[in-house]
């Protein structure tokens, strides 16, 4: 006589299949409930650039101000839940978009778009001002 396993007759495995059917299925129904956004913390840079040197770059989340950053600073704030885009403003001028989602070290730099370019800052400033006034600033990942 052959010695029978209790999990090889048939009614079992079905049994064992049925609970594993209805295991999953109620995983991926719930799993949206309990799924969190993670909340993310950045390390924003202004660098010491000779332009705007006495006037604060705001830092828009989706819209909204999140952050005043002086120059020289290095300030750390913490982005809520479902942020899309970053913006530095300055006045009338600001940044393009920055997707929130190309932040891979959590450090970013906010800086004059012209200002590290001496030919730049001699020749642009009016067009950054006027025409290019949504390029006046630039953010970049950090290092």
């Amino acid at each position: 006589m052959s010695e029978q396993r209790k999990f090889d007759s048939p009614v079992a495995l079905q049994l064992i299949a049925l609970l594993w059917l209805s295991v999953s299925i109620s995983i991926k129904l719930y799993l949206p409930i309990f799924a969190h956004e993670v909340v993310m913390e950045i390390e924003v840079v202004r660098p010491k650039q000779f332009a705007d040197i006495f006037r604060d770059y705001h830092l828009l989340v989706d819209g909204k101000e999140a952050a005043v950053i002086k120059r020289g600073a290095t300030q750390t704030i913490t982005l809520p839940e479902g942020s899309k885009t970053l913006k530095a403003v300055i006045d009338w001028c600001s940044s393009p978009d920055f997707d929130v989602s190309d932040i891979r070290s959590g450090k970013i730099v906010v800086k004059n778009a012209f200002s590290s370019n001496f030919f730049k800052s001699l020749f642009l400033p009016l067009y950054y001002i006027t025409l290019g006034k949504e390029r006046y600033l630039k953010i970049e990942a950090g290092i």
